[in-house]
């Protein structure tokens, strides 16, 4: 088995170093550890992020053939979306934003979780407003959904159909999910 040490650049790429180029830098073997599967996600999903991050070094270990993560799979795709979040700091936008709060990402990933239990959607643009919310928002044909997250176990929201119909509410718990008439229009 080969052990990889990876190590995300500015704009949250991986590359990946062989444990014998590690041990040709003085690293010793205690360094390398468990697989961090949100840093690969937020490398892979960032590659293109405008925002300049510190580096960060983090170790990969490989693993067995049967261990493979699906990244297709449109959960893990969101959430790795939503917990990249997480990575911009204070002043992101160069004009005094708020960063992202944990529970806000707690919230927004606990909504998706529960919104694709049993369904395939189509995906949103997720995106953070400065004042540290979470927003989905899902242009679609017949259909325009705007969703925040403030981390207060609740979320609200604006959506209005192509016949005119709107749907909104200030404060809806996120145990209680969507109305299903919405869910009709975000599902694939």
């Amino acid at each position: 088995m080969i052990d990889y040490y990876a190590q995300t650049d500015t704009c949250m790429g991986i590359k990946a170093i062989s444990y014998d180029e590690i041990n040709t830098h003085d690293f010793d073997g205690d360094f390398i550890a468990k697989t961090v599967i949100s840093t690969v996600f937020a490398g892979i999903l960032c590659a293109s992020n405008p925002i300049s991050i510190e580096s960060k070094q983090e170790t990969v270990e490989s693993v067995s053939g049967d261990r493979v993560l699906d990244i297709n799979r449109q959960d893990l795709a969101l959430l790795a979306k939503i917990r990249e979040k997480a990575l911009y700091p204070d002043n992101w936008d160069g004009n005094g934003a708020i960063a992202v709060d944990k529970k806000t990402i707690n919230d927004a990933e606990s909504f998706i979780r529960d919104l694709l239990r049993d369904r395939i959607i189509y995906s949103p643009i997720i995106s953070l407003a400065a004042d540290g919310e979470i927003n989905f928002l899902w242009v679609l044909e017949s259909f325009r959904f705007d969703l925040g997250f403030y981390g207060d176990k609740t979320f609200s929201y604006y959506g209005k159909a192509s016949s005119g119909q709107e749907f909104m509410s200030d404060e809806t718990d996120i145990s209680e999910g969507l109305p299903e008439a919405i869910v009709n229009f975000i599902r694939k």
